[in-house]
């Protein structure tokens, strides 16, 4: 049977909704679809392979009580990747000349009194190598995440503390690093608010019109999933206990969608909102933290046979999991936003990796 035009222009529309052809290797979306559903994936998966969207699909739940399906459009709290907007506003500052990354935090933030106000440089703040005790040690992290708190006695109370270790000589991740960060994006800019400058500065340039800060007031976010987490004895999930998410600020209080999030992954490594030189100097890794850079993890990953950069991001708060992760000789980003935490978050590095090689077949 001879087959019309029209049937054939169906067939091809109807081959690409499955399959995604570049090069000499054809990408099969079922099979990334069958590995999220394997492991119960609730949230939202975004894939762009040479600047066109490959996959982008939604699963779960973003509310369970009232039974609300996750979409595209849906709204995250992506906790740590907030880290490496302020990584950006930082070096957006380097680029105007308005910071020394070798300078201590006491020359922008004279008013800080904690023991390495005048030896822990912006750098080492940048790194995680600065020394200063994890905020989430002093006292707990019910203290930081469960009670008011301004973010000025958030930095003197949790972020001001003695030095762990001399600063530069090791790596310990910690959030008052990026908290201290955020008060010196505030003071350079003038004492504009850091949800202020973040909009000018990113968020209205790229048009990410679904991104902001979740407010220490509890401010009401449209569209925001719910995070639960997986109660891994009883096989069941339960509701996140509740936290003051905004005490975060500068260190992991944003949420964003999918979409917002590639604008702004493609705005930083493919040019935009850096000079080349302020984005090598971000993606140079610590000498004592491995792969660690500023604000991101610089990774090499063996795939297919070949030695793959990879620059990727990770976040994660209770019952919430996000990833960022950019391959630069593939020009392959992976967008993840979990709004439980069945997946754990030490296992995102390999569902990153299984996704890749996926698409690279």
């Amino acid at each position: 049977m001879k087959t019309s035009a029209r049937q054939t222009r169906f067939l091809i529309v109807l081959f690409s909704l499955s399959c995604f052809v570049f090069g000499q290797s054809i990408f099969n979306e079922a099979d990334i679809t069958e590995l999220l559903a394997d492991r119960d994936f609730s949230g939202t998966v975004l894939i762009e392979k040479n600047g066109a969207t490959i996959y982008h699909k939604s699963f779960g739940l973003a509310n369970r009580q009232f039974n609300i399906a996750n979409t595209n459009a849906t709204r995250y709290h992506i906790a740590s990747i907030t880290k490496l907007f302020t990584s950006a506003l930082i070096f957006q500052l380097y680029d105007m000349g308005k910071i020394d990354l070798n300078k201590p935090i006491k020359t922008y933030l004279p008013e800080y009194k904690g023991e390495g106000a005048e030896t822990i440089t912006i750098d080492q703040l940048l790194t995680h190598t600065s020394g200063i005790k994890n905020c989430e040690e002093i006292g707990s992290d019910v203290e930081v995440l469960r009670l008011p708190n301004s973010i000025d006695d958030i930095v003197k109370g949790y972020c001001s503390g003695e030095l762990v270790f001399q600063p530069g000589t090791r790596f310990s991740y910690n959030n008052a690093d990026y908290i201290i960060l955020g008060k010196i994006i505030e003071r350079l800019y003038y004492d504009k608010s850091f949800e202020r400058v973040l909009s000018e500065k990113i968020l209205q340039p790229l048009e990410m019109e679904n991104t902001g800060m979740i407010e220490p007031d509890g401010s009401i976010i449209t569209n925001l999933a719910n995070a639960y987490l997986w109660d891994r004895n009883a096989n069941e999930y339960k509701n996140n206990p509740p936290l003051i998410l905004g005490n975060y600020f500068s260190s992991g209080a944003m949420y964003s969608t999918s979409n917002d999030l590639l604008k702004f992954s493609n705005a930083l490594f493919h040019g935009g909102l850096l000079s080349d030189n302020a984005l090598e100097l971000m993606l140079q890794t610590s000498s004592v933290a491995k792969y660690w850079a500023h604000g991101l993890e610089v990774l090499s990953l063996r795939m297919k046979d070949k030695e793959l950069k990879s620059a990727y991001r990770q976040g994660g708060c209770q019952g919430m999991n996000t990833s960022l992760n950019y391959f630069f000789d593939e020009d392959l980003t992976i967008v993840i936003l979990a709004n439980t935490d069945k997946i754990p978050s030490q296992e995102f590095k390999e569902l990153n990796k299984a996704i890749a090689e996926i698409i690279m077949n």
